[in-house]
């Protein structure tokens, strides 16, 4: 089976939201991925389709992600309310480092509209809110994740991430100037799949922020999430959500996932 997924930005958006943004300077020389790593993972036939439900701990229905992934590498995200209204849409491509996507976003609740873009200088974002716009650039250091990007580095990463040796990353939000210091650590690593945790490297971010576990496979597969919710979501004060994720193939695009997706 094959799965990705972008929940880590859930993480980001919780620090930023509690206004706990950090900055950083250094720069870590990991291996840089183009987007052809994004493309082998893919059916060229085939549309690949992976769908998340978002549960609190009493299994309560929070949203729903759904994911569409293309031959040519680039993504879909839709983020559903469990009646199936449309909250969020990203669609994402992969010109040069996969860390660095290509972005387009929409908060059908806001209106607002968020781009990002690879240039020569950086990565250009623009923010448009109602009655306001922002612009800034963020530099492309390959030790800085741009939102949806984290699955694509874990995938161009898998033969660098060992057991108890963590990596330092910088997490950024796509709209958002500011930068997150995180903790990347594999926790396990076996013919199964590998377990690996992500926190933020401030100690007092960690005593108020619940840490990320994610669950892969052996095919380098998210399988699960455990951790904050995406507060662009969710309304409720849940600190802590779990999403279990499974993968379909389909022979097209689809503006929503089959009802028969979503029974258990």
């Amino acid at each position: 089976n094959r799965i990705l997924t972008r929940t880590p930005y859930a993480f980001a958006y919780y620090l930023l939201s509690a206004t706990i943004g950090v900055s950083a300077s250094f720069v870590i020389a990991y291996e840089p991925a183009s987007n052809e790593i994004a493309k082998d993972h893919f059916s060229d036939t085939t549309v690949d389709h992976s769908v998340g439900i978002a549960r609190d701990a009493t299994n309560t229905m929070l949203y729903i992600e759904h994911h569409q992934y293309f031959g040519d590498g680039s993504h879909i995200a839709r983020y559903f309310s469990p009646d199936l209204k449309l909250k969020l849409e990203k669609h994402l491509s992969y010109p040069a480092l996969s860390q660095h996507p290509d972005i387009q976003q929409y908060n059908y609740l806001s209106t607002q509209k968020i781009t990002v873009r690879n240039t020569r200088d950086g990565l250009e974002v623009v923010r448009s809110d109602p009655g306001q716009k922002l612009n800034f650039t963020m530099e492309k250091a390959a030790d800085i994740i741009m939102d949806a990007g984290f699955d694509s580095f874990i995938r161009a990463n898998w033969s660098t991430l060992q057991v108890h040796e963590p990596m330092r990353l910088r997490l950024a939000i796509a709209g958002n100037p500011r930068l997150i210091k995180v903790m990347l650590k594999t926790l396990k690593s076996d013919d199964s799949g590998r377990i690996i945790s992500v926190q933020p490297s401030n100690l007092l971010a960690r005593l108020m922020i619940p840490e990320i576990t994610l669950a892969y496979d052996v095919d380098q597969r998210l399988r699960l999430y455990e951790g904050p919710p995406n507060r662009s979501l969710v309304s409720t004060d849940t600190k802590s959500i779990t999403i279990g994720f499974q993968l379909y193939q389909h022979h097209k695009q689809l503006d929503t996932p089959l009802s028969q997706w979503l029974s258990e």
